[in-house]
């Protein structure tokens, strides 16, 4: 019988007033391991909403593939959200991978994240 290595890492992000997007950066920082990822973004306070819509390059996605050492920035309309979203990323390829996260305070309306 096979396993498979699942991994979910979430953070909530606060919504700034008039903010109508959010960007987030992932990079993935293997030399040698492409990772797939499922990404779900939702509003903490209406989860009955469902997942907001994420797009690449003004392609909407669930799952997507990121090569080694590439980085790929995804765009959430965040529009209708009132305070915040939770993000979770769900990686079921590989082991030992983590996420660190920033966000800048110069461009609150973007998140950067790194995979390892």
């Amino acid at each position: 019988m096979s396993t498979t290595n699942r991994s979910v890492s979430s953070t909530t992000i606060d919504k700034n007033p008039g903010q109508s997007e959010l960007f987030i950066k992932i990079i993935n920082t293997n030399t040698e391991v492409a990772r797939t990822l499922t990404l779900n973004v939702y509003d903490q306070d209406n989860t009955s909403n469902g997942y907001l819509p994420i797009y690449v390059d003004d392609q909407q996605i669930e799952t997507d593939t990121i090569d080694p050492e590439t980085a790929r920035t995804y765009k959430v309309d965040v529009s209708k959200v009132a305070r915040r979203v939770v993000l979770e990323i769900i990686r079921t390829d590989g082991s030992g991978s983590s996420f660190s996260m920033k966000q800048s305070s110069n461009a609150p309306s973007a998140l950067e994240m790194h995979i390892r």
